[in-house]
Parts: C-alpha cells; sequence; structure tokens
C-alpha cells in the first residue's frame, strides 16, 4: 500500500490565524463554530485554486475556479509541477462574518525555476458559508529564481491538494455549512462512530443526528491528513484525517474532543472522489467527549 502522509505547515498556520481572531471573542462555541466553519470552508477553495493551477493533475478534478479569474492565473510560470504555502494570515473585513482577507505566500515550482508570489484573497461567504472569492490581487511582483533551491516542495502536487481540499470542505459540512461540490457519495456513504462503548452506524444524516448530542455546538479543526492508495486498479483511496473539536454537548457543557477518521473514496469516471465508507474514532478514552471535559 502506497502512503502519502501529509502534515504540511498550513494546518499551523490557518489554526494561528483562527485562534487569533477566536481569542478575541473569548472562546464562545457559537463564536468557534462560525470561524471554524468559515475558516475550513475558505481552506478548501484555497487548496482548490492551488491544485488546479498544478500542470499534469493526475486525472484529478477540482471544484471548478470561474473563468473570469483565468486571466489573473496567467501570470503564473508555466508548467507548474508542485507548490508550497509558505505562509498565511487570515482576517474579518466586518462584523457579520461573511466577508475575509487571506492573505497567501506561496513557492510555485517547474522544471527550472522557482517563483515567490505573495497574493490577498478577499472571500464572500454565502448564508450556507459556501465561499466565493470576490477578489484577488498581487500584494507584490512575484519575485522568479533562476533556478531551483528548494527540494521541499516535491510532494506539494495536484493529489496533495486534492486531499486537503476534500478534507477542510468536510470539516465544514461537520460545522454546519452546505455540502461543497467536491463531497460527493454523501446520500449512499455509511458513516460508522465508536465513541466509547457507543457504537454509530447509519447513513451520513442519520449517523450526524446521533452524534449531535455529543459534540452539539462548536467547531472542527484539523491536524493532519494521510493518503493511502488502496488499489490502483478501481481507483480507491484511504483518507484519514485527524482533527480537534472543542464546544459544548446536548447539556451545554465544555466538550473537548480528538477524532480520527478513516474515509474510504473511490476515484469515478469523471474523476472526482466518491465517498464510500468513514469510520470515526474518538480518542483519549480517559477524556471522551461526554464526560463534560473542560477546555
Amino acid at each position: 500500500m502506497k502512503t502519502i502522509k501529509y502534515i504540511p505547515i498550513l494546518y499551523l498556520l490557518l489554526v494561528l490565524a483562527f485562534n487569533q481572531i477566536a481569542i478575541a471573542d473569548e472562546h464562545s462555541s457559537e463564536t468557534h463554530q462560525t470561524y471554524t466553519r468559515s475558516l475550513n470552508s475558505m481552506a478548501s477553495k484555497l487548496m482548490s485554486w492551488y491544485g488546479s493551477v498544478i500542470n499534469a493533475q493526475q486525472d484529478i478534478n477540482f471544484e471548478e475556479i470561474p473563468s473570469r479569474w483565468q486571466q489573473y492565473r496567467l501570470q503564473y510560470i508555466d508548467d507548474v509541477e508542485a507548490i508550497k504555502i509558505i505562509k498565511t494570515d487570515l482576517k474579518p473585513l466586518d462584523n457579520t462574518n461573511k466577508q475575509y482577507q487571506f492573505d497567501v505566500t506561496v513557492l510555485m515550482q517547474n522544471e527550472m525555476v522557482e517563483q515567490l508570489i505573495h497574493e490577498q484573497f478577499e472571500f464572500n461567504l454565502s448564508a450556507q458559508s459556501l465561499p466565493e472569492i470576490s477578489s484577488i490581487k498581487f500584494n507584490s511582483e512575484p519575485e522568479q529564481v533562476r533556478s531551483k533551491q528548494s527540494e521541499s516542495t516535491e510532494t506539494r502536487d495536484a493529489l496533495y491538494y486534492k486531499a486537503r481540499e476534500f478534507s477542510y470542505a468536510w470539516l465544514a459540512y461537520l460545522d454546519g455549512a452546505e455540502k461543497a461540490v467536491t463531497l460527493k457519495g454523501l446520500d449512499s456513504a455509511i458513516y460508522d462512530i465508536t465513541i466509547g462503548s457507543k457504537h454509530l452506524r447509519s447513513s451520513v444524516v442519520e449517523t450526524l443526528e446521533k452524534r449531535q448530542p455529543f459534540l452539539t455546538q462548536g467547531g472542527h479543526t484539523l491536524r493532519s491528513v494521510d493518503l493511502s492508495v488502496l488499489n490502483k486498479e478501481d481507483k480507491t483511496y484511504l483518507l484519514e484525517i485527524s482533527m480537534n473539536w472543542k464546544g459544548v454537548n446536548s447539556k451545554n457543557k465544555a466538550v473537548i474532543a480528538k477524532i480520527n477518521q478513516k474515509i474510504t473514496l473511490q476515484m469515478t469516471d469523471a474523476n472526482y472522489w466518491q465517498i464510500i465508507e468513514i469510520k470515526e474514532q474518538h480518542l483519549l478514552p480517559d477524556l471522551t467527549p461526554w464526560q463534560d471535559i473542560l477546555c
């Protein structure tokens, strides 16, 4: 089994960006849920943006980028093989939790050169927390390096970004966002959860309803991603994601949880991932979510 392990710096950068905002609102569970939902939705959109820039996308489809941005993307170097996200900064633009500014520094690489880019995205979020890029610009002129200086971008290929596009969109959905286009197969997938001695197994909708009393209001923060190729012939993958959850349960008691999920995916003929099964395990058996653990 081929395993591609992704624990990128962006996770820490995004968590830091989120924490700086959340602290200002005293960590209320409602605020935490709003910001994690918004953060995860926008992060998924950024993964779509950069993953679809990469040349030879390994027959992977990302969420479609509106045609009005194609001219802007022509300013990137040609035949991009890998992209490394170096720095991010997230700022709210108003008090409605609907407009955000995302400053991103990336290093793009092709066979010959590297290009350092500082970009500024502005997002509008719908009532269902689906993000739309309202504007984008360079914060400074792209810097082109004459020859490669870094080997650290080698694994930042299209599959790397697809795993993250999906993972962030899935967490946003768990936090209450409307289902993103990249989440296909939710109606037919099986969702299996183990929380201590409790075992839940049903459709996604039914399992989430049974999960809700334990994790009632709060937000998920992505910590790491592992992607394994299960079977090359039938194009199946195992996506393992680790996340934290913080909020309150149905009794309005503060709760923390550390969660591991294993998601079986199959690439469709249209080159999208179809969800087959989700297996969720709540870790830290001595600190389980229903024991009213204080943050």
